[in-house]
């Protein structure tokens, strides 16, 4: 003979239920705000200006010790890729940023020259007139 279902419970009969863990949720729902005095004062005044691109994906492993925000903000959101690297992003949806003005401008290829040519992640502006002597290239960054 086959068993009985086992009878469903209201939503008011739920509420009467406690888990060993309910604790531990409510003290990991949000990030610390303030950076670790611990960090450099570079690296503090980037701390979590930027949303977790792992985190969006599920996939952050640090938790409240991750360095990058773990909330949806449409106004930190990090660059796309595919559009930092081909000037273009096919994905319809895609919730990263499309502009370049977050990316920094290469170092090197304001010396005159980068190795990693158009594969470099950083951005390669041609700025007006001649390109600067090597006197002044050598006083840049």
């Amino acid at each position: 003979r086959p068993e009985a279902p086992p009878q469903s419970l209201s939503p008011a009969a739920m509420d009467d239920f406690d888990f060993d863990f309910e604790d531990q949720l409510d003290a990991e729902v949000g990030q610390p705000v303030e950076a670790p005095q611990s960090m450099p004062a570079n690296a503090r005044k980037n701390y979590r200006q930027t949303v977790c691109r792992h985190w969006l994906r599920g996939l952050c492993m640090k938790g409240n010790n991750c360095g990058f925000l773990h909330q949806f903000d449409k106004q930190r959101m990090p660059t796309c890729r595919f559009y930092a690297k081909y000037n273009e992003c096919k994905e319809p949806d895609c919730p990263f940023k499309h502009s370049l003005e977050d990316v920094k401008d290469c170092n090197m290829y304001k010396l005159g020259f980068c190795i990693h040519g158009p594969n470099c992640r950083y951005r390669h502006m041609t700025l007006p007139g001649p390109p600067p002597s090597v006197a002044e290239s050598a006083l840049i960054g």
